[in-house]
């Protein structure tokens, strides 16, 4: 729910106190604080082309289809914003009626008749979720201007629990051009029923299926285009005792400067990370989503119902001088 106007320099104070981080000091900016309004978040069908010149910042179809290991197909009516509160949700179902083929809306430039690769005929997709992706509008030339590099990042939301679900609030960027490979993420957080498996070495956990545990890191590759098996600083902590569920809503946040990156669960420093050489320095696209997990981790039983991530809002903040400005509008 959002805070009134009058109270919002109350909160800021809040939120800066609880984080550990004075936002409010006069060395950060606010570069984004999207509340999921409706005049700041329309999208249109096409994902090259946003509606007009105004403040249009998200794309709702990433464009992609689901990695290995995942079964949802994102679609840009899986992102629903919700005009009471002003909250935005990313619903997932089962689509237990037309399964895998013709059943979703797939771009002309995905299509085999236009050189795509058309509908995915293998490793059966049986979700439809939602996903978004910080894209700035249509007339930013540059693409780095669609990304960021360090600064504070945070959400509130709420999160899916069940068996399967896989959501996370995430900055990503790679390339696979020749002469310039490499992979740089940062998880601000990911949860899934199978994170919290005890199982899993070197995971203190409460146990797998808990809604009280999630996992936050970063992966960092200078010579190929995946993750692989460069992962830094990857902890999976456990929310304090006194704090409700994962389902419930929390604000989960991480600070990236290039000496260090610090996670945050409601203001609680959860994990840090200090080693220069492996922290991404590239600008990297910030994304959230709900994916679906490989049931297969979960004893082969399908997850077959509808349920969604409730967010109520994403910020960012930079220094107010770093080394390279977004062009971001409020």
């Amino acid at each position: 729910m959002k805070k009134l106007l009058f109270l919002c320099s109350i909160v800021l104070l809040c939120l800066s106190a609880k984080a550990q981080i004075n936002l409010n000091d006069g060395s950060w900016k606010c570069v984004l604080d999207e509340q999921f309004d409706e005049k700041a978040s329309y999208w249109e069908w096409d994902t090259k082309r946003f509606l007009n010149e105004g403040d249009y910042s998200w794309k709702s179809y990433l464009g992609t289809i689901a990695p290995k290991g995942e079964r949802e197909i994102y679609q840009f009516g899986n992102c629903q914003i919700n005009t009471t509160d002003h909250t935005m949700h990313l619903v997932a179902y089962y689509d237990s009626i037309n399964i895998h083929r013709n059943n979703y809306y797939l771009p002309k430039w995905m299509k085999k008749s236009n050189g795509g690769k058309g509908y995915p005929d293998s490793d059966g997709r049986f979700y439809f979720s939602g996903a978004l992706q910080y894209y700035k509008q249509h007339y930013v030339k540059k693409e780095e201007d669609r990304m960021f590099q360090y600064g504070y990042f945070e959400i509130r939301c709420k999160l899916p629990t069940h068996k399967g679900a896989f959501p996370a609030f995430w900055l990503q960027h790679s390339s696979d051009v020749e002469g310039k490979k490499f992979y740089d993420e940062i998880d601000i957080f990911e949860y899934s029923w199978w994170i919290t498996s005890p199982e899993s070495p070197n995971r203190n956990t409460p146990g797998i299926g808990s809604k009280r545990c999630y996992t936050c890191g970063l992966y960092h590759n200078d010579t190929d285009n995946t993750y692989r098996d460069n992962s830094y600083g990857r902890v999976y902590p456990t929310i304090p005792s006194n704090s409700t569920d994962l389902d419930e809503y929390h604000t989960f946040a991480c600070e990236w400067m290039p000496d260090h990156v610090i996670w945050y669960f409601d203001g609680i420093v959860m994990n840090e990370y200090h080693e220069k050489e492996n922290i991404p320095q590239r600008p990297m696209y910030l994304k959230v989503n709900y994916a679906i997990d490989s049931y297969y981790r979960h004893g082969g039983t399908k997850w077959t119902g509808t349920d969604e991530m409730v967010i109520d809002y994403i910020k960012v903040y930079q220094k107010a001088s770093p080394k390279r400005k977004i062009r971001a509008r409020h």
